[in-house]
């Protein structure tokens, strides 16, 4: 039986996930939706993107926290899954702060669309 407290994180006991979508077809963009305000402090377990259809080339992605870079996720070209961040490498989300999404990147003749970012508390 595998140990569930192997990774040693850091547990606020406050789960759950939030999600970043961006319908249609993806652009080049500061901020590719509204931003996520945290209503309280919260650890992060892991950070991750899906695509509901894939590009034809690297999809690069850049989560901010008030304005400072937090993580960047990248979807490899024909990828629908980009890599996954750890939360251990992440410092927590602070109440009251903004979380926003930038599009670094997108494919070239198929940008890629239909983008959810999830943040596992």
């Amino acid at each position: 039986m595998s140990d569930p407290y192997t990774d040693s994180g850091l547990r606020t006991l406050s789960g759950g996930q939030y999600s970043i979508q961006v319908d249609g077809y993806l652009a080049v963009d500061q901020s590719a939706a509204p931003a996520l305000v945290m209503e309280a402090s919260h650890a992060v377990r892991d950070v991750y993107a899906v695509l509901g259809k894939a590009a034809d080339a690297a999809v690069g992605l850049q989560l901010n926290v008030n304005g400072a870079s937090y993580c960047q996720l990248t979807l490899a070209a024909w990828a629908t899954v980009s890599n996954t961040v750890d939360g251990n490498t992440l410092g927590p989300l602070p109440s009251g702060a903004q979380v926003t999404l930038s599009v670094l990147s997108v494919g070239q003749t198929v940008p890629g669309s239909d983008l959810t970012v999830i943040i596992r508390l």
